[in-house]
């Protein structure tokens, strides 16, 4: 009886903290707006590195891209030159400059795990 007593207690407690009343109203209607902006603009940014990391980033592997399940470079292969490997590091560079560029506070919770 007690753990079952426990576990209603702990549930309760969780679905408290999930619910959309559970958080204190901002003293700033116009702060709060502006914070959703930012952190819509953050997400967008986000998620545009996102699918840059998956379009380029396979294009720079198509052997990778064919086991994942993307056919679009079936005919290609990646390009182990020592010029092929500088592209594919400064592509890196480049994504993770962008990526640097985004304030992670400004992500949702989604986006930041």
């Amino acid at each position: 009886m007690r753990h079952s007593l426990l576990a209603a207690a702990i549930l309760a407690t969780l679905l408290a903290g999930c619910a959309p009343g559970g958080q204190a109203p901002a003293s700033d209607p116009n702060a709060t707006a502006a914070a959703t902006d930012a952190v819509s603009e953050a997400d967008t940014a986000f998620a545009a590195i996102a699918a840059r990391f998956l379009d380029e980033g396979l294009a720079l592997s198509p052997v990778y891209a064919t086991g994942m399940g993307d056919h679009r470079f079936d005919a290609e292969l990646d390009d182990l030159s020592p010029e092929g490997r500088q592209k594919a590091v400064a592509w890196a560079e480049g994504l993770l400059a962008d990526l640097g560029k985004i304030d992670a506070t400004q992500l949702s919770r989604e986006n930041q795990g």
